[in-house]
Parts: C-alpha cells; structure tokens; sequence
C-alpha cells in the first residue's frame, strides 16, 4: 500500500547548523540508491546545488535556526508500480504541497524491492520567508489524502481506511504495537468461524473472547489495548463477509484447534516453593489457564502478558534457584549481582591490563613468539569473564524487573483472580470449553409414528388446505394407499424451554451475565448504569455481594456486572475501580472487626473488674487476657488496643501505645505457642 512519511531536520548544536539537511540531499541523490532508472528532480531549484540555494534562502531571510528542513517518503507495495510513475507521483505530490513556495529536491530510489521517493525540502519559504508548517494531524489531514489520490490514478494500492480516517497519527512504536495483535486476530477469527453455528454465534464468540466487535458492512474487532478496530477482511481475504459465512456454514468444527502462545511453565521443587515463590509460578499457571479456558476469562485482554510469558519463566525460575522469599531477598539479590558484576569489571580490567604488560615487556622475536603462543589462553580466559558478565547482567535485568513486578498493578490484577492453593494439573491446553450458542433455537422433531388400522378412520382437528390435507370444512379420514402403510411426516417445532415447561415461540436471546455464569442475583446493585454512577464508593462496597462469592470470581463478576448494565469503561479503569471497591469493602469489614473486638475487650475488663487505674498498673500478661491478639493480625490488633484505650479514658502518646502494645502482642504470641504444645501433647 502507498504510505507517506515525514521527518524533520533539526539544527546541529556541535557541528555545522544545517549539516543534516546537506547529509540528506547527499543521501537521496546517492548513484547505487538511485539505480539504472536515476530520476530526480528539483523545484525552484537544480538537484546539484540545492543545498547551496536553500542554505542561499535561509541566510536571505535571517531563519539560519531551527528546523532546517523536511524530509518526506512516499513508498509502494513491493512489485507494484514503475519507477516512472513514483516520479510522477512524487513530483506533483511536491509541487501540490508546496504550491511553488520552497525549494525541493526529489529523488526515486530503486534499491529495495518496493519502489519509493524521497522529498527533502528547505524550511524557509522562498517568496515570504515563512516558516514551513507542519502541524499534528496533517499527515492525515493533508499528506497521505494526496498520496493516495496520486496512486488511484495509476490504480496503485492505497493506505486502508481505517488507518487515515484515525484522528491522530500514530507513533512506530504504536503501530508496530497495533500490528503485533494482527496474527493473534487472525487465529481467534479462524477458530470462532470454525466452531460457530452462524454469524450471530461468530459474533459473540468473538465478543467472549474479550473482542469488541463492530458491524457493518464489514466486521471490525479491537482486543484490549488497541487503539482502532482492525477490519478483519484487511487482515485475510478469507475474512470477507461471504467468506466467513461460507465458513461458518461449510467448516468442520472438528478441525477447530485453538492457537495456543503459552508453554507448560517449568515447574521447580513444587512441595518446597516458599509463598513468595509460589506466587511466581501461579502467574506462569494462570496465562496457561486463560488460554485454556479463554472463552470465560476473555483471553484478549491478557494477550500482552501471554506474549511475554517466557519472561516471566524467567523471573520464576531467578526465585527459586537463588532462594528468594520476599521482595528484601529481591533487593539483597539484586545488590548482590550487581556486586558480583563490579567484581567481573575489575577482573576483565585487570585482564587486559596485566596483558598490555607482556606486551610492552616483549623486546624481541623470540619474547614476541611467546606473547603470540599466549593468545589461545588469553582469549580463553576473556571470553570465560565476558560470558560471565552477560550471565550476570541478564540476572539483573530480570532481577529488576522482578522488583517492578511486584509494585505492577497488571500483575497484581492477576495475582487477585486465584489463591496459589487453587492451581491443579492443567490436561488438554486444545480440550477448550465453547459457549453454547444463545440464538439458537431449540429444534424437537416427532419421530415417525405408523398409523394403526384402528387410527384410520379417526377424524382429525381440521387444517388448512396448504398443507395438503382436508380444509376446514371437510371432515376427512385417513385412507391408506395399497402398497404402503401410511406415516405422519415428522413435524419441526421451535421450542423455549422454560423451567421444565415447554412453550411454542420465538427463541429469544439468552442474556449473557453474572446471573449465568456465578448463580449469583444481582439484588443490590443498581440495573441501570446512570444510578450505579450515582453510588458512592462506600455505597457500592455495601451493594456488592463480596461475602457471597469467592475471591477469584469477585472480579470476573464485577466485568461481567459492567457489561450488562453497558458500561463502556476500559479494563484498566474497571480493575482499578473494582480496587477501590474491594479496598473499601476491606476497610469497612476491619473497622467492624475492630469494633467487636473492643466491646468484647470492655466486656472482659468489667467481668475482671477492671477499672482505668488497674489496667494502666497491669502488667502486660494481665492485659494480654483482656484481648485476643492471637486471632488478630498486628494491625488490627494495634486498632483494638487504642479504642480500648479511647473507651476507658486513657490517653497515651502514639509512641506509647505501641510499645506497650508490643509487649501485650508478645505475651499474647507466647501463650499461644505454650497451649500449640499442649494440644501436641
């Protein structure tokens, strides 16, 4: 496709100013570049001494800084076009752009094997002295609308729609990005075509995925992450409309086989991994699970973590083989290697240095033939540190990168959908699990049923005329013919099933949610989007049901809650709103906790007479019986002392309540310990 670039040239701060623009006019009218075809052209200038006369420009109007000029590509899909057309098209590009105000050189290139011109063209307007403009939003706007006019003409291929209708452009490594996702569409295409039933069912397969699908003339899908929808006929001519109708109708199902990314992760001494370390490996087990099961987790939304899962084998395998148990081990890791690559540094310096030695020591032949026979063993022992070095580095780019796992909000997304204890042996990765398809109407068929003799000649309910049988006014009988016994034909119904009662009517579409997938009714949350927003945060921590699901459910409810009151909120925003939920939901069950436990504190202080006096003169194993710190975590524990403080009209400096709290929490911890070893006993 035709395809418009634009760089600028910035002035040289070291060297000469406008050095950049002269390398480029050098550059583009290269002989070995410009081939056999040697087309080039000038506007308002000649090729040879362009760079003379825009510099000539620059100098007339006293704009000697800053930009110094453009420098713009046009090229063309490989195989397709003359080197005499991309002149043409170059040339009345340059002159439509410019409207014979700059001066501009022009050259096409014929080294590659698509063909492409490039345009190098002094900032500074010859006629006003005016900067050239180029402002975000015109290589849509203006640029490639030229380009692609310019082609159609000599019936060239042209950049796709839904590329230039983009508002904005797009940087590299954007579309690279955007690209990166073509193949994994193109696979998830394949598979829902060859498994669907219709287009319907195609359609919400895709959605099921994690796809959100456009229609309309053409079908369009954007994963998770994207910036624009992706046409999927530009992906795959077998992507058209009718082809993918020929598919779904034509296709095996059978041969459906899902593209699998992810690898069975390499498990380690599994009955020895430490939490930290099994954490590690449960983010290698889930991207396998989603692949697995990717219909219910929407597998698009975690394709960029899918693709980079042989990093995080790698960062699983640091853990356990340096015996990292928490985020300090990680730290003290990453210290050491660094140590360690200091270590290999003053080494290979000492190395060289201790070389360069018996090389200036080397006086004759015979000193410099034993230099020489030295050199195997040299070169041995420096490629031995280098090895070692880059071992070393790579250790502490994954160690790093362990260390930003852990603040990462992406992995702790994942770290929250199951507990380490859930993860069982994964069978079939292709054994996938299909939704059924929720348009599809329910067909029951009468089996043929032979008509007795006695049935013959029974008069039946009248019918009309089309069917073949008596009209309405014509009571009839069965008479058979003499050769055959007579059969009712079977008979197609479409059915609902409805709580055990079937009921003649059209199928409707079976409503896609948390209610179907969890058991769990949506009673307290708001059914309409413009009253959930109305909530509060804590009023929809009150609403949501977290005491009736399970922790790694919680999230996937609260998606699919989203998507059937049609909230368009992205991933990234539900995730961190689903935090801020769960966090106030935590909150409010730890200050409910709390409360408990402070009047089942102030209960046992007035059941042991314990006045404000006594307890301020107890000793720490006697105000360990007030409390029951072993149930509680530190934290909390902390929060119960001081109300039970606030309630008897105490009052302590922050730094007193909890040294004081230390020791009760250690007598606390140590009786404990003593009933553990009774109980053993």
């Amino acid at each position: 496709m035709a395809i418009t670039k634009v760089m600028h040239m910035k002035a040289s701060k070291n060297r000469q100013i406008d050095v950049h623009l002269k390398q480029a006019i050098t550059y583009i009218l290269n002989p070995e570049k410009l081939g056999d075809a040697n087309l080039v052209g000038g506007i308002n200038c000649l090729p040879e001494t362009a760079y003379e006369m825009m510099k000539g420009t620059k100098m007339m109007f006293q704009k000697i800084g800053g930009r110094q000029g453009y420098h713009l590509v046009i090229s063309l899909r490989p195989g397709e076009g003359t080197p005499e057309q991309m002149h043409d098209i170059a040339m009345r590009f340059a002159e439509e752009l410019l409207h014979n105000e700059y001066e501009a050189v022009v050259a096409v290139h014929t080294d590659r094997e698509h063909l492409h011109a490039h345009i190098v063209l002094n900032s500074v307007n010859m006629v006003n002295g005016h900067k050239f403009q180029y402002h975000n939003g015109d290589w849509k706007a203006i640029l490639q609308p030229i380009t692609n006019r310019l082609c159609e003409e000599y019936g060239l291929d042209i950049m796709p729609a839904e590329y230039s209708k983009d508002p904005k452009n797009m940087s590299r490594p954007e579309w690279e990005r955007e690209n990166s996702y073509t193949t994994l569409i193109k696979d998830d295409v394949s598979y829902c075509a060859l498994l669907a039933e219709d287009e319907r069912h195609f359609i919400y397969l895709l959605s099921r995925l994690g796809y959100e699908v456009k229609e309309g003339k053409h079908i369009a899908v954007k994963a998770p992450g994207m910036k624009r929808f992706k046409r999927i006929d530009t992906i795959s001519e077998d992507f058209s409309r009718e082809n993918i109708n020929a598919l779904i109708r034509y296709g095996d199902s059978n041969n459906a086989r899902p593209k699998v990314y992810t690898f069975n992760p390499i498990y380690v001494k599994r009955a020895k991994l430490s939490k930290f370390q099994k954490k590690y490996y449960a983010r290698l087990y889930r991207l396998r699970l989603i692949e697995k099961k990717r219909f219910h987790y929407k597998s698009a939304h975690y394709y960029e973590a899918i693709k980079q899962m042989h990093l995080l084998q790698e960062e699983y395998l640091l853990i356990v083989n340096h015996d990292v148990h928490s985020l300090p081990d990680l730290i003290d890791l990453s210290n050491k290697l660094k140590n360690d690559l200091q270590d290999v540094e003053t080494e290979q310096k000492q190395l060289y240095s201790e070389r360069g030695i018996e090389k200036r020591k080397c006086k004759n032949a015979e000193d410099f033939q034993m230099f020489r026979d030295s050199e195997p063993e040299y070169r041995c022992k420096l490629e031995a540190l280098k090895e070692r070095k880059e071992k070393i580095k790579e250790q502490i780019k994954i160690a790093e990168r362990c260390c930003t796992q852990e603040i990462s909000r992406a992995a702790e997304a994942l770290d929250r959908m199951f507990s380490d204890g859930e993860m069982e042996e994964i069978t079939d990765i292709y054994d996938v699990e299909v939704p059924e398809n929720p348009y599809k109407e329910v067909a029951v068929a009468v089996d043929e049923v032979a008509v007795s003799d006695e049935l013959k000649s029974l008069t039946v309910p009248p019918v009309e005329k089309a069917t073949g049988l008596a009209r309405e006014d014509e009571p009839w009988s069965i008479v058979p013919e003499p050769t055959s016994e007579p059969v009712i034909e079977p008979i197609i119904e479409t059915l609902d099933t409805v709580e055990g009662e079937i009921i003649v009517s059209d199928i409707d579409e079976i409503p896609v949610g948390v209610q179907q997938s969890y058991d769990v009714e949506l009673v307290e949350l708001p059914k309409v989007l413009a009253e959930y927003q109305r909530l509060s945060l804590q009023e929809k921590a009150e609403r949501f049901p977290f005491e009736r699901l399970p922790d790694d459910k919680a999230f996937n409810y609260f998606m699919d809650y989203l998507t059937e009151i049609g909230s368009n909120m992205g991933f990234s925003d539900a995730y961190d709103e689903f935090v801020a939920i769960s966090e106030c939901w935590d909150k409010m069950q730890e200050q409910e906790l709390v409360e408990r436990e402070v009047e089942k504190s102030m209960d046992l202080c007035d059941i042991m007479g314990m006045t404000p006096e006594l307890f301020q003169q107890a000793s720490a194993d006697i105000r360990a019986m007030v409390f029951h710190l072993e149930e509680l975590d530190y934290k909390v524990g902390v929060k119960v002392y001081r109300g039970v403080l606030e309630k008897l009209g105490i009052q302590k400096d922050l730094m007193e309540v909890y040294d004081e709290f230390d020791e009760i929490y250690k007598e606390s911890m140590t009786d404990k310990k003593k009933d553990e070893k009774e109980r053993r006993r």
